[in-house]
């Protein structure tokens, strides 16, 4: 049997107009998703509106 594959997960952080910065979460996908999932559901209306002023890529 072959040991389990270690993967990792990460988050972009969008800094200011198209930069990004890359951030090593540790922890498995499932739960990288649900932290994502998380954010979207409780940031959806200021990403929604920073994103028709331009000002996410």
């Amino acid at each position: 049997a072959h040991a389990p594959r270690r993967t990792t997960s990460h988050e972009n952080w969008v800094i200011f107009k198209g930069r990004c910065r890359k951030v090593n979460l540790y922890l498995d996908y499932e739960d990288a998703l649900t932290l994502a999932d998380d954010d979207i559901n409780e940031h959806w209306e200021l990403y929604r509106e920073k994103f028709l002023k331009g000002d996410f890529p």
